[in-house]
């Protein structure tokens, strides 16, 4: 097996499969995007990995929803079934690092503060 520290968006919302008392298992469909060279033009290629990983509860099922950009270090190996190769991943450890929706957000607060004038200040009191 080989060890990965990689980003990912999740192709689809996170699944929680309790095995017993103790806990279950959190399943990803996550894919990382690789740019090539086709011709004259860069492609971006995607890669799917199907990742799952051990938790006592589902409490972080909330955050892993579509979309959401997630960093996994883990163990990748390719699984082999009915003539097709898949890739899996057990997830050691994962962190969060945000969703296509916050970064709409930020992006659009940002650009909306940068335009704020205070009231209580002239214009002709402003040093440019």
């Amino acid at each position: 097996m080989i060890t990965v520290n990689e980003i990912f968006r999740l192709g689809r919302d996170a699944e929680y499969k309790a095995v017993n008392e103790k806990g279950g298992f959190i399943k990803l469909w996550v894919v990382a995007s690789d740019k090539q060279k086709q011709g004259d033009n860069w492609e971006d290629v995607p890669t799917w990995v199907s990742a799952s990983m051990w938790r006592s509860n589902d409490k972080i099922l909330q955050y892993l929803q579509k979309g959401t950009q997630v960093f996994l270090t883990g163990k990748l190996w390719l699984r082999e079934h009915e003539g097709k190769s898949y890739l899996q991943m057990e997830v050691r450890d994962l962190k969060l690092i945000g969703s296509k929706q916050e970064q709409v957000q930020t992006t659009q607060q940002q650009a909306q503060t940068k335009h704020v004038v205070s009231s209580d200040v002239e214009l002709e009191d402003l040093p440019f």
